[in-house]
């Protein structure tokens, strides 16, 4: 029976064996965290010159709190040099989302005027102070609360705002909509230490990545490698090929795969498991013959194969290599 030590070893093993293709440790690191449940973002990352998640009582911006990117879906400005990103830490923490004001439009969990009526019920009865709509009678419905608190229940901009919506159940604000955190994309603040647990820091890189540097950083990590040495499964292959990255015009992305493939063909190991498989699954082989030409482990089988395509240069290079075998 395996203990617990070798499950954890071997998970993390087959992890690393991803990440040396992904040409980027930061950015596979970021991407392990970007997960949605239920249409909510579960982890979020903040930016610090401090290797810890924690709320800055001396924070400028209101709410006072720790200001994070939420990580799901298309939301790549915690990787794309938004705010923050010139810091020295990027730190990692699980979403509370169940204490969490959630500004998303058609979400069963969003701040809607039903939520803000509940809310402002509790707080009367608690604070004795009548609500008044006010200026912000066009508002979204958690900026009247916010207005609600800081100006009738007194509060202002200071911490005490926190723990009066810590009073009604929140914790936090994750703003889908960028209705209430306007600065930037994908943007929420946790106000109380409850409203999310810390997960890892990670060394944030000196500047922006892109992809098109990511993309040279994987070519050149497979250029590194011995021609015939990777040893993966046939889905191993397809995850790593999924790991490219996306670009805007399709011709793009499809001169993009075709460099990594061929370059993939020379580095696999076909001696072994059902790498093979996958080459003959996608058909391949008669595209990249000048690569598989310096894989040692190409099945000979292939160059028989080969003799009979209607390339010329290729039925050549099968001669010339079924001599060598």
């Amino acid at each position: 029976m395996k203990t617990i030590f070798e499950n954890w070893r071997q998970f993390h093993e087959k992890e690393d064996k991803y990440k040396s293709f992904y040409g980027s440790d930061f950015q596979y690191d970021v991407k392990e965290y970007t997960t949605d449940e239920g249409g909510l973002a579960q982890y979020g990352l903040s930016y610090s010159d401090y290797e810890k998640w924690g709320i800055n009582p001396q924070g400028k911006y209101f709410p006072i709190g720790v200001w994070f990117y939420y990580l799901a879906g298309d939301c790549d400005s915690a990787i794309r040099g938004g705010f923050a990103t010139d810091r020295k830490w990027a730190n990692i923490a699980k979403i509370n989302n169940d204490r969490m004001v959630i500004i998303k439009k058609g979400h069963p969990s969003h701040f809607d005027e039903e939520k803000l009526a509940q809310a402002v019920a509790t707080l009367e009865k608690s604070h004795g102070v009548k609500y008044q709509e006010g200026e912000k009678k066009d508002a979204v419905p958690f900026a009247k609360l916010a207005d609600f608190i800081t100006n009738q229940i007194g509060t202002g901009t200071s911490a005490k705002f926190n723990k009066v919506l810590s009073e009604i159940g929140y914790d936090g604000i994750v703003d889908y909509d960028r209705d209430y955190l306007p600065i930037e994309n994908c943007q929420g603040v946790i106000t109380m230490p409850s409203g999310a647990k810390y997960v890892k820091s990670i060394p944030a890189p000196v500047k922006a990545e892109d992809e098109t540097e990511r993309l040279a950083n994987m070519l050149q990590s497979l250029g590194d490698k011995e021609n015939g040495s990777i040893k993966l499964t046939s889905d191993e292959i397809r995850k790593v090929i999924k790991m490219l990255p996306k670009f805007s015009h399709k011709w793009e992305v499809s001169e993009t795969q075709s460099d990594f493939i061929g370059r993939l063909m020379q580095k696999l190991d076909f001696s072994s498991g059902d790498a093979w498989g996958w080459v003959e699954d996608r058909e391949f082989g008669p595209r990249f013959y000048m690569e598989l030409e310096y894989n040692p482990t190409t099945p000979k089988s292939y160059w028989e194969m080969l003799q009979h395509s209607s390339d010329e240069g290729a039925r050549l290079t099968a001669k010339d290599m079924l001599a060598e075998l």
